[in-house]
């Protein structure tokens, strides 16, 4: 198999948006439950871990009051010197999450000589409110954000030093690269720049998980990728048109708009659309009828069949129309040689919805492939004709002509000398 990746693209219905740059990825291994006791972590698949939390509210520990504690994650290394950002991504499901069920998340600070000493926390608590989802922290200066939209968002916090020497939370909260809310830039009054060069992260933590079916959470965003894959021996089919990927993300939309599974599945897991080629061997009677019925005096090289595949790690879809044609250029198929006085002619067949037809067909300048268009995708044939020219000119010919041009001048100069002796 040959395979050229073309674009990465971001589409608009699941903004699939890829990381910050600086923010720290937190793998299934990372998520730490010190044996149950913050909570258990189920992997559900190789971005996404499923969290539930411990109740500790009828402990006599001190420091949990009232919480149900989900795991947490020492991943990071960022230093304020040089601004941290932080990201978790969690779905959003009216289904999962009933209501008035809540989680919080945080992000908290220390300083690396005294790693057990926490110097501020940033929480945020989502919590469902009939068909919404509030967000609220209680150091920001009003309500983050109320979400009506299910889906998989960012939960973002950033820390900087702003020019007059001061320490900011920023926290923001993204359905994909749209912000939804924020907190603004909120000043860290507990810590102190001039006196704490080494402040880093302690921990990010779902301090409280009171989600009776747990939380999903995702190590990162999935990627949607436009790429052409070749799977052929002969068939080489190169796409040549410059728009074939902004029409590839417009039928990979549509396919995540009209296809309910497939936008399930591509809010945790990777998709990727592509064109793909290869040889129909076995080509059924009956379809090659049809093919046969619309050759004439042609012949048929080779079938093969182009499609247009969206494909997860789950599920894989064929689209058979595109909303616009693409040019398309294949490999011409090693065929016995034309015979002197014959030219031939190439050209595609497609059968598509149980008709076959014959498309306009051009031979690239070097002879190698054949250039066409098309925005329907299922069986193709490669057919060609030779036919006498209308005037052949092989060297016998021009031979024969030449001796009876010789021939026919030496009998009239006979037929002139005749006259003259008998004038």
């Amino acid at each position: 198999m040959k395979k050229v990746i073309i674009a990465v693209c971001t589409l608009g219905l699941l903004m699939l948006s890829a990381n910050s740059l600086d923010a720290t990825t937190h793998n299934f291994s990372d998520w730490q439950t010190a044996d149950g006791y913050y909570g258990s972590k189920e992997e559900v698949s190789d971005i996404v871990t499923k969290m539930t939390g411990k109740d500790h509210t009828n402990d006599q520990e001190p420091g949990f009051p009232g919480q149900v504690v989900g795991p947490y994650s020492k991943a990071s290394k960022g230093m304020l010197s040089s601004g941290i950002t932080e990201e978790v991504y969690v779905e959003l499901d009216f289904t999962n999450i009933k209501e008035s069920e809540l989680f919080e998340a945080t992000v908290s600070l220390n300083q690396t000589k005294d790693a057990a000493a926490e110097l501020t926390e940033n929480v945020v608590m989502t919590q469902r409110s009939s068909n919404q989802f509030v967000v609220t922290a209680n150091w920001a200066p009003s309500t983050i954000a109320t979400l009506t939209e299910e889906g998989l968002y960012t939960y973002r916090w950033h820390y900087f030093i702003k020019k007059d020497g001061k320490a900011y939370v920023n926290f923001q909260i993204l359905l994909g690269d749209e912000v939804k809310g924020t907190s603004g830039d909120v000043v860290i009054n507990e810590i102190n720049v001039a006196t704490m060069p080494d402040v880093n992260v302690r921990s990010v933590w779902f301090c409280n998980i009171k989600v009776e079916n747990g939380i999903l959470v995702h190590s990162r965003l999935p990627k949607v990728n436009v790429e052409v894959e070749t799977e052929a021996t002969n068939e080489n089919v190169t796409v040549e048109d410059e728009s074939f990927t902004d029409v590839l993300e417009e039928a990979l939309q549509e396919a995540l708009d009209t296809i309910p599974e497939l936008k399930e599945l591509a809010e945790t897991n990777d998709v990727t659309i592509s064109l793909t080629t290869e040889p129909l061997e076995n080509l059924d009677e009956e379809t090659t009828q049809k093919f046969e019925s619309v050759i004439e005096n042609s012949k048929i090289a080779n079938y093969f069949d182009i499609s247009v595949v969206v494909k997860t790690a789950e599920e894989t879809h064929k689209i058979h129309e595109l909303n616009k044609e693409i040019k398309l250029s294949v490999l011409i198929p090693e065929l016995p040689s034309v015979e002197k006085g014959y030219e031939r002619t190439y050209y595609i067949l497609r059968e598509h919805n149980g008709k076959v037809e014959k498309l306009p067909t051009s031979v690239s300048e070097d002879g190698k492939s054949l250039l066409f268009s098309s925005k329907d995708f299922s069986n193709y044939a490669i057919a060609y004709a030779d036919t006498l020219t209308t005037n052949p000119q092989t060297g016998d010919s021009i031979i024969t002509y030449v001796i009876v041009a010789i021939t026919s001048l030496v009998g009239l100069v006979g037929i002139s000398l005749y006259f003259k002796k008998n004038a």
